[in-house]
């Protein structure tokens, strides 16, 4: 088996941005290669069904695959930790989550006072959205306590059916949780994934949901992305 650093690109297209329940960021494998940071293949088409199929089988159905994460030393110097893919993995396969707090527009105010100041975290998408995935400090305590209504919001919606027992959402507990640790490709090189935008509509792949290592910063009001 081969191992091979993730280094990601710095664009995202958003699929849609109508009636928002979740929106994330994926990690999407660009080309298959050895070489740690590959000149960069054609995107391939990656629909909202498609990836989370993908996220469904390893999540939900938890099927093998033939590759692995991990976190540890980058071959970025200076870089800190990376993420670094273990085995092999075709093109247009999600093998990463961006996971963390999403911030809309109208919320940024209260990021700037809270996360934002020397965040390196933060992953801006096209719609304004603004995601804190730093897995610390006052940004790790914001997600928990989002989390935290989110179930109760779910436990209250499905009542006595609902889980007893809920998943660590944090790596290395979830196994897709590790996006945030992909650094950018060093000078010259090209990256080998993609970022690319999930929107979720409410009451949409809502078992699913419950497994992303994602939650809002502030419940949408009805009608609102």
């Amino acid at each position: 088996q081969n191992t091979r650093e993730m280094a990601d690109a710095d664009d995202a297209e958003a699929l849609t941005v109508a009636d928002i329940r979740e929106a994330l960021l994926a990690l999407v494998v660009e080309e298959r290669a050895v070489h740690p940071f590959p000149l960069r293949a054609p995107v391939l088409p990656l629909t909202a069904a498609d990836a989370c199929a993908q996220l469904a089988a390893v999540l939900l159905a938890g099927e093998p695959q033939t590759w692995q994460l991990e976190v540890r030393a980058s071959a970025i110097e200076g870089a800190g930790d990376g993420l670094h893919l273990r085995g092999n993995c075709e093109a247009g396969v999600v093998i990463a989550l961006y996971p963390g707090t999403a911030y809309h527009v109208d919320d940024l105010h209260v990021m700037a006072k809270l996360v934002l100041e020397g965040n390196p975290y933060v992953l801006g998408r096209r719609d304004g959205v603004l995601i804190d995935g730093r897995p610390d400090g006052v940004s790790a305590q914001i997600f928990d306590t989002a989390i935290a209504r989110e179930r109760a919001a779910a436990l209250a919606a499905v009542g006595p059916g609902a889980p007893r027992s809920w998943p660590d959402l944090r790596w290395p507990a979830h196994p897709l949780a590790a996006g945030h640790k992909a650094n950018h490709p060093p000078k010259g090189c090209a990256p080998n994934v993609g970022l690319c935008v999930i929107d979720l509509l409410q009451g949409q792949e809502v078992p699913l949901q419950n497994l992303l290592p994602f939650a809002s910063f502030r419940p949408p009001a009805e009608g609102e992305p």
